[in-house]
């Protein structure tokens, strides 16, 4: 799973509780720490309580950059888990693999037609990716499950599950141990960072988000690198859609290893990370003079 953050063990083991049902918008708190009934917002419809015709369907974006060896796997998750939706399409995008990637995944969408697959000429980036599967996306939601198989059915299923009422399900990791503690330092400290930084109660920002395609289709999402994600749910909190967090189970990849900290990737978060604060910043700045101008 080709993300930059992952908790420090001892926060793992605090979030290995049962997450929150309660939807949540910005502002109210810690998501996580309420349970059903004890926020303000109403307790989210789970999946699995509609009928088939209130089943949202989904959009899935996997992107792959030489996983021959576990793109097969990754698209037999989804399909497991999300068998009981009303409808969902897997668009695979193929990174320009130098590796069989393209052919497999071919031969995936010869099998099953709710198979899209797209071959960029050339090595685009994980955002770059990410964003022409949001362009895409014909479904409900737009749920991004990255090719390398890290992401178990049973994750898949309980993201699903919650889709409904939030606008965006948030998933955090409950086994991060499994990860070197070199990648789970650097989490703790990203996670830290950005929730400083923008006044937000994340415990994860760059997992398998699953996101209303409606609102996520109205953000820009201006990076190729790896902090796409997070920029795209700042974004999003800031404008006041609601979210549910809900832990989820890592499985480690059969195949290769993870791209997420190279020096270029680490370099494109911190632009990244810096430009949203100018963003952020300048648009909080430019809405207090415009209130200073106009009063009531």
């Amino acid at each position: 799973m080709p993300n930059l953050q992952f908790d420090m063990l001892n926060s793992q083991r605090r979030n290995s509780m049962a997450p929150s049902d309660a939807t949540r918008h910005p502002g109210e708190g810690h998501a996580g720490e309420a349970l059903v009934g004890e926020a303000h917002e109403p307790p989210v419809k789970r999946c699995s309580e509609c009928s088939g015709t209130d089943k949202p369907s989904v959009s899935v974006i996997m992107p792959a950059f030489n996983e021959e060896g576990n793109l097969a796997s990754s698209v037999e998750s989804v399909r497991k888990a999300l068998g009981q939706l009303r409808d969902f399409e897997v668009i695979i995008i193929d990174d320009c693999s130098h590796d069989a990637t393209g052919r497999v995944a071919d031969r995936l969408a010869q099998e099953d037609r709710r198979i899209v697959v797209v071959h960029n000429p050339r090595n685009m980036g994980l955002g770059y990716n990410y964003r022409k599967g949001v362009e895409l996306a014909r479904h409900d939601y737009t749920l991004m499950i990255p090719g390398d198989n890290e992401i178990p059915a049973r994750s898949i299923e309980a993201i699903a599950d919650k889709m409904g009422e939030p606008d965006m399900i948030i998933p955090y990791m409950l086994n991060s141990h499994i990860r070197p503690a070199g990648r789970r330092i650097i989490s703790w400290l990203f996670v830290r960072t950005m929730n400083v930084l923008f006044g937000l109660h994340l415990r994860y920002f760059n997992g398998p988000c699953a996101i209303r395609s409606q609102a996520l289709k109205t953000v820009p999402i201006d990076t190729n690198g790896f902090a796409y994600m997070a920029a795209s749910l700042v974004r999003l909190m800031k404008r006041g859609h609601s979210y549910v967090q809900v832990g989820i189970w890592l499985q480690e990849r059969e195949f290769g290893r993870s791209k997420a900290l190279r020096p270029k990737n680490v370099a494109s978060v911190a632009k990244t990370v810096l430009s949203l604060v100018l963003e952020t910043r300048l648009g909080s700045a430019v809405a207090m003079k415009g209130a200073e101008n106009n009063p009531c």
